[in-house]
């Protein structure tokens, strides 16, 4: 069990930046945060640019974070590298955890979900290769892969883990929060509204959208028997906002930035 421990005065929870670090900033500096930790819930833009590029927009964060004493902790989404979030830190201060990372005792994250356009990601990313090496001759499989933007990675969804929910309860920790990038089931939304041509485009996208959802569920139901007072389960992935609230627990879902003016959608994770 991966457990983390974060001196902070307060904790907050983002939706998806899609790699615009600069949101983060403008949040910071706009609201005053300092002493914090701040949760990203998916969806962070890690691993479709080169990380040259995206050190640059990392090292700008990182150095207000150390002045602010801020750590950001970025949990796995279906539009982010999941290497990322198995070989450690970016930087001490910017965080990519593994699933089923516990932050502080209390706050359980785990990422994953299925991307609605994975077959046009697919396609696009086998143009990226052959444009390569029909450009660079002789060039190789493996150097055009090295070599072009990734747009889709294979182990996107969520996976449900009982081991690593049976050492939380044995340790003793009582999750209060949950920060994923997808929801269960019965959380908005409820239905596939809007992802029509998508689902003619992928005739197995329903069935792993429902797999998906259903890790979720087992996820929640686990949580629940095991005793833990889950009070917010907060999920970003829609890019849109919502909140609903079931048994006691409240599910809030966070939008997302698209464009680079966007603002961020963040809520404070209360202590309980």
């Amino acid at each position: 069990m991966n457990n983390i421990e974060i001196q902070t005065n307060a904790t907050y929870a983002v939706g998806d930046i899609h790699g615009n670090f600069n949101s983060l900033i403008s949040m910071i500096k706009r609201y005053g945060i300092t002493d914090s930790c701040i949760i990203v819930c998916g969806d962070c833009g890690l691993g479709f640019n080169k990380w040259s590029a995206t050190k640059k927009l990392v090292s700008k964060l990182d150095k207000l974070c150390v002045k602010n004493n801020i750590t950001v902790v970025m949990v796995r989404g279906n539009h982010d590298d999941p290497d990322f979030f198995i070989q450690g830190n970016l930087t001490p201060r910017i965080v990519p955890v593994p699933d089923y990372t516990v932050i502080n005792g209390s706050i359980l994250c785990i990422g994953g979900a299925i991307s609605i356009d994975r077959k046009y990601r697919m396609s696009v990313k086998d143009k990226y290769y052959l444009d390569y090496i029909k450009y660079h001759p002789g060039a190789s499989l493996e150097t055009a892969i090295s070599n072009t933007p990734n747009l889709y990675w294979s182990n996107e969804p969520p996976v449900y883990d009982e081991e690593k929910l049976d050492e939380i309860k044995e340790a003793g920790l009582n999750i209060t929060t949950v920060c994923t990038h997808t929801c269960p089931g019965f959380c908005d939304p409820v239905t596939k509204d809007g992802i029509g041509s998508w689902l003619k485009a992928d005739p197995e996208l329903e069935t792993d959208i429902n797999a998906e959802r259903k890790v979720m569920d087992l996820v929640y139901e686990k949580l629940i028997s095991d005793g833990h007072t889950v009070k917010d389960w907060i999920y970003g992935h829609y890019h849109r906002h919502s909140m609903m609230v079931v048994d006691n627990t409240r599910f809030l879902m966070l939008g997302a930035v698209v464009c680079e003016n966007d603002n961020v959608d963040w809520v404070e994770i209360l202590r309980t």
